[in-house]
Order: C-alpha cells, then structure tokens, then sequence
C-alpha cells in the first residue's frame, strides 16, 4: 500500500439502490405528513435536500427565474447522473403549500414561494432527463398558484403558462416512462398534468381561451380530474 486512497465510482446497481432508499424516504416522509407530523415530515425532506449526490456544492437561487433561461439540452438518462435534491425540495415546498393552503395561513405563502423557487433551482442542476422536467413544471405550476393566492393573478397565471414548458413534454415521454424510477416520474407527471388541466379549467373564460391558444393544450377538467384520480388509484409516490 501506499498511503493514497482510491475511489471507486458507484456502479449502475449502486445508484439503483441509492434511488430506491430515496424512494423510501419519500414514502416514511409523506406517512408522517399524513399523521399530522409536519416536522418529522419536512425533516426527511431537507434530509434529502443534503445528502442527494450533486455534482455542484452549492446552488444561488434568484427570487423568481429568469423567464428567458434554456436548459434543452440532449437528454441524459443515466441514473448515476441523476441528482434529487430538486425532487426532494419540490415535496419539502409541497409539505409548506399544503399546510398554507389547509390552515388559510397568508403568512405562510411567501415561504412557500420561496421553497419553490430554491426547488427549481436545485433542480435545474440535475442532468437532463424526463424527471427533471416533471420537478421543474411542477415547481412553476405551483409557484403560479401561490401567486395566485397572494392575490398576483396577472404572475399567477404567467408562470401557471409557464410551467406548460415542461410539462407539454410529459403525454409522451413521462407516462409511458420505463426507466428507473418510472413509478415516480409517472406519479408525479399524472399530478402535474392534472394539476394543469385542473387549474387552467377555474380560470375565467377569457382566460382559458388565451392559455388553450398560447399552449395548445386543451382545456379539459374532465381529463385533469380523471388523471388525478388515477395517480391516487395507482398508489404511487403521490397518491396520498
């Protein structure tokens, strides 16, 4: 021996089992959530927030995104690339939202706001991959409906618009997704899409012209309900 230390880079089965702990922190995380403990809850959240692999060692986060940011970039899927800080602050974000929204709590939304933004940042370092676009539309979308809230609906419904960049994506490539993870990524895409074609469905007329005119995407609250319903029927990471 002589005294240096060698590294040897995690393999493919490695990361595997990596992604399925974080799937179990997750699960343990939304359990508690679910028995009203918030705490142990938002904990196992920023717990995952540390301790993802991530190939930067510190993130800045703007107060909003720049509206004129590109990430398309060529699609990388291998799992060892993979960093879920975003994906573990978006349900850190959620727990807050949640809370707000239940409580009524105003005070609360500016916090919210803030968890969102720090989660799309976090996730705009991850690699490429349908996953990371299903956290950053879900990110946007729901920071739209925090504007929203606080009473902002002319920047609720931009970034509620916004989010359609990447969740348009998300029909073909996330709900038929056969990778790793795919019980997650095509949970989190039946939330988003429904989520989107649910809130676009309670905008005035006026508006939900506009939006099925600037994105394309039919404004149907039928199939936003239905898909919302079938990410509970299928048990996956957010049907609670």
């Amino acid at each position: 021996r002589d005294g240096t230390t060698s590294t040897i880079p995690p393999t493919p089965a490695d990361m595997a089992d990596a992604w399925e702990a974080d799937i179990r922190t997750v699960r343990e995380a939304w359990s508690h959530f679910l028995q009203n403990d918030f705490a142990t809850a938002e904990s196992l959240f920023r717990r995952g927030m540390g301790e993802a692999t991530s190939a930067a060692a510190a993130v800045e986060v703007a107060a909003e995104p720049d509206a004129e940011e590109d990430d398309e970039s060529p699609s990388d899927d291998r799992v060892e690339r993979r960093d879920t800080r975003g994906a573990f602050a978006l349900q850190y974000a959620l727990v807050g939202l949640l809370r707000g929204v239940s409580t009524l709590s105003d005070e609360q939304l500016p916090e919210c706001k803030s968890r969102l933004w720090h989660a799309d940042a976090l996730a705009s370092l991850d690699t490429d991959w349908v996953g990371k676009r299903v956290v950053r539309g879900v990110c946007t979308l729901c920071a739209g409906i925090v504007h929203c809230l606080q009473r902002e609906p002319v920047r609720g419904v931009f970034h509620i618009l916004r989010s359609w960049r990447w969740l348009r994506s998300l029909k073909t490539e996330a709900l038929e997704y056969r990778g790793v993870g795919c019980e997650v990524v095509r949970s989190s895409a039946l939330l988003g899409l429904g989520g989107f074609a649910l809130v676009l469905s309670l905008l005035p007329p006026h508006l939900v012209r506009a939006a099925a005119y600037t994105t394309g995407f039919e404004v149907d609250r039928a199939a936003g309900l239905a898909m919302l319903r079938t990410c509970v029927r299928e048990g996956g990471i957010y049907a609670p």
